[in-house]
């Protein structure tokens, strides 16, 4: 909370607003609070005024579906777009899940743990043995 706090009182400051969290432009990851400042820049809170280059943040980005209506970050992919697995505050409480369906990818990593073929949860869900291996490799990546 501290350091939100900071963050809020930076943009403030910064942008000259009571409201500064209602900012267009405003980028989030786990740690990092993150504002558009120009066509190619991203102002970096709680450093300063330390800039970062869209191109470093673009491939993060790319994994990121807005909504059309709100503007809003609605869908991450965060293995990327090109796979089934997704991030969806609307499905399972945010945790990924495999697109389209509620099934977790926790789910599905503990029965492979407990040694349950890949073939046999596809069937079990109703998946392909395709969504199942990124799932495995996703979940691989993430205990890395």
């Amino acid at each position: 909370m501290q350091k939100l706090r900071r963050f809020r009182s930076e943009l403030a400051e910064r942008f000259e607003t009571d409201f500064p969290f209602a900012l267009k432009g405003l980028l989030s990851s786990r740690l990092e609070l993150l504002k558009e400042v120009g066509d190619c820049a991203l102002l970096q809170l709680g450093t300063g005024g330390q800039t970062v280059f869209e191109k470093v943040l673009q491939p993060f980005c790319e994994k990121i579906e807005f909504d059309s209506a709100s503007k809003l970050a609605a869908k991450l992919f965060p293995a990327g777009r090109e796979s089934s697995i997704v991030v969806d505050p609307r499905h399972a409480f945010g945790q990924p899940v495999i697109l389209g369906t509620n099934v977790t990818t926790e789910a599905i990593a503990l029965r492979l743990r407990a040694g349950e073929t890949e073939s046999d949860l596809a069937s079990d869900f109703d998946l392909t043995e395709q969504q199942v291996k990124e799932v495995r490799n996703f979940e691989l990546a993430l205990a890395a």
